[in-house]
């Protein structure tokens, strides 16, 4: 982390106001698109062994049919 010293590189004294620009602090974000991605893909390539666990999971249900199902049974009085 490089730090600036106002004082000694812009003759700047204590109490002195200063205009600083947010955008020159900004860093570019690279841009890619899906076609450059999938270029640097091997297609043939066999998923990692990781993922088999999620292949395997059983679909968990939306948030909208568990409202439409009403309450638990153990919420039951």
């Amino acid at each position: 982390m490089m730090k600036l010293n106002i004082q000694t590189q812009m003759g700047a004294s204590i109490g002195d106001a200063v205009e600083v620009d947010p955008s020159a602090f900004r860093v570019a974000k690279p841009h890619y698109k899906l076609a450059d991605l999938l270029v640097q893909c091997n297609q043939d390539a066999p998923p990692p062994a990781d993922m088999a666990g999620w292949d395997a999971m059983a679909p968990v249900p939306a948030v909208s049919d568990l409202i439409m199902q009403g309450p638990l049974e153990s919420d039951k009085p």
